[in-house]
């Protein structure tokens, strides 16, 4: 039987390695998460979030003289759910782990730094740990956001062939007449998707194709034509059009047989029904932020790093997104 113990722990370190961890939350990409509506549900009475859309009413009806008004219901669509599930996991650190970190330290001058609860020293040595946990749990929040991408139905775009201009420009002509309540949208494509774009922009549009000479080349507006380091690491690659254009992470695309998805969407801030919020197409939920916890396990003479977090994120307004569909 393995014997742990967590009483050399405190509070203090795990909420301390929590914020050398924070540094991880700005070194890994996530491109359409920060584009969404973003709710902390932390507390909630329940574990699930319901909100109700709204929907289109339409123009309201003419009166008569002497006739009473048309009754018109203030109706909302089908509520959105979404429910935050626990995502995570342990790392296992052994001490000659450890004692290769800190060159120069003994086994028994490392296991002091736990013992005497040196808070400083158990940050610097868990926090490279903290780092590397922090990101695979930013991963898989990516992934719950462009997991939406598959269920969204107004789409752009024929199986097994590459993205187009065409698709672009078709894209932003069906999300418009799809009246949006706000114009603040968005293109999220995958690498892949970019890349079609460029070589039609760049290869294939010559003289003739209707894609060379001041339409493109001049206007100004080609920034995502150019590659650019991501210092922000939030994938923005410039503009297409005049929309704000990201390339999504390659690990989290989303894909159907030889195909990949991309999107056309609303962005979202704050909470959709909150007053003074933007209401895009997709909706995140975290039950919880990223938390840590320390056991030390006696008989393998290791730690054990827990790394955990609880979210979900569905698909809040499927009238506000365009779906692209282009071969891999």
């Amino acid at each position: 039987m393995t014997t742990t113990t967590t009483t050399w722990t405190s509070q203090i370190l795990t909420e301390a390695i929590g914020i050398a961890a924070i540094p991880a939350h700005t070194g890994d990409k996530q491109v359409m998460l920060p584009l969404c509506n973003q709710k902390n549900m932390d507390g909630a009475s329940t574990l699930t979030d319901q909100i109700a859309v709204d929907t289109d009413l339409g123009p309201s009806p003419g009166i008569a003289e002497g006739v009473a008004a048309v009754e018109v219901d203030l109706t909302k669509g089908t509520p959105v759910q979404v429910t935050p599930t626990e995502f995570g996991q342990v790392h296992n650190i052994t001490d000659r782990a450890l004692r290769r970190r800190v060159p120069g330290m003994t086994s028994d001058q490392v296991w002091d730094v736990f013992r005497n609860n040196d808070l400083p020293g158990m940050v610097a040595m868990l926090g490279p740990d903290a780092n590397r946990a922090t990101k695979m749990l930013l991963e898989a929040q990516e992934l719950a956001v462009t997991g939406t991408i598959p269920a969204m139905t107004n789409t752009v775009g024929v199986t097994a062939t590459p993205n187009s201009v065409t698709n672009m420009i078709n894209a932003l002509f069906q999300h418009k007449i799809l009246e949006p309540d706000h114009d603040e949208r968005v293109y999220c494509l995958t690498e892949k998707g970019w890349n079609d774009i460029r070589l039609e922009l760049g290869v294939t549009g010559g003289a003739g194709s209707g894609l060379e000479g001041a339409v493109w080349f001049m206007q100004g507006d080609l920034s995502f034509f150019n590659d650019r380091p991501d210092v922000s690491r939030n994938g923005f690659i410039g503009t297409f059009m005049g929309v704000g254009s990201y390339a999504m992470t390659e690990s989290v695309k989303q894909t159907s047989g030889g195909d990949e998805f991309g999107v056309l969407m609303s962005r979202g801030e704050g909470v959709p029904d909150e007053p003074d919020s933007l209401v895009g197409a997709v909706y995140y939920v975290e039950g919880h932020a990223i938390l840590f916890d320390v056991d030390k396990i006696l008989r393998q003479r290791s730690l054990d790093l827990l790394a955990k977090d609880e979210h979900a994120a569905a698909l809040l307004d499927d009238d506000k997104a365009i779906r692209f569909i282009y071969a891999s």
